[in-house]
């Protein structure tokens, strides 16, 4: 085979684009409310340094994405292991989000249903039984050693 078989069509690579073109927009977005906070110097930097350099560091990466999604090569192709990974961070996305409003058991619930929906591939039945009593044990034991967690909806104050 010769290279521009092996080359995908651009059009496949577009992912690389519009993912270095949100992880811009984020950068970006970053380093707007960073620089709404004290600079410093850098022998003396303030509370806005590292989120600026971060950002700064993030938009390069983002560049970086954009500007080798045009070059001709393989697309990397995602696995089954990419997909958990994805099911983790989605998971944690949304205890972090909502735990103060809907509270621990109905996050925790939410997180596990996923995980173990996406993760380990149980049935709804089975992931829904393991998630809610999952979650009531883990609650009832952490309150009980005197762990405040978020009540939220289903256990008002």
């Amino acid at each position: 085979m010769n290279r521009d078989q092996d080359a995908e069509p651009p059009e496949i690579r577009g992912g690389d684009r519009w993912s270095g073109a949100a992880l811009a927009l984020l950068a970006t977005y970053v380093a707007f409310e960073a620089f709404q906070l004290p600079f410093g110097t850098v022998s003396q930097p303030g509370p806005g340094f590292f989120p600026v350099l971060l950002a700064v560091v993030l938009f390069v990466l983002a560049a970086a994405i954009m500007i080798t999604a045009r070059a001709p090569g393989p697309v990397i192709r995602f696995a089954r292991e990419a997909r958990d990974v994805a099911a983790l961070a989605g998971a944690l996305l949304v205890v972090a989000v909502f735990m103060d409003r809907l509270g621990f058991i109905v996050c925790a619930t939410a997180a596990m249903l996923l995980l173990l929906r996406a993760v380990a591939r149980l049935s709804w039945p089975a992931s829904a039984a393991l998630a809610a009593g999952g979650a009531l044990v883990v609650f009832a034991l952490f309150t009980t050693l005197g762990v405040p967690l978020p009540k939220g909806l289903l256990l008002p104050l």
